[in-house]
């Protein structure tokens, strides 16, 4: 699948989870979306975030934090 846009894509899977409570999310990797979840991190809209590698670009899974709570 060709994603045109792996921003929006990263931030509605992040938010789509914590609408629905999971604590975990995986998102595709990507330089731009991995330099995202650094910012998201320091200011405390995840909690970790960590790349899994795999024979493509790899992922990244994500835990949220409850900061997006009552966000939306």
């Amino acid at each position: 699948m060709n994603n045109q846009d792996p921003i929006a894509d990263m931030l509605t899977r992040i938010r789509n989870a914590n609408k629905v409570g999971r604590r975990m999310v995986m998102i595709l990797n990507s330089k731009i979306c991995t330099g995202i979840a650094k910012v998201l991190k320091e200011e405390g809209y995840i909690e970790e975030f960590d790349v899994i590698p795999d024979d493509r670009q790899g992922q990244i899974r994500s835990s949220s934090s409850t900061r997006w709570t009552g966000a939306g």
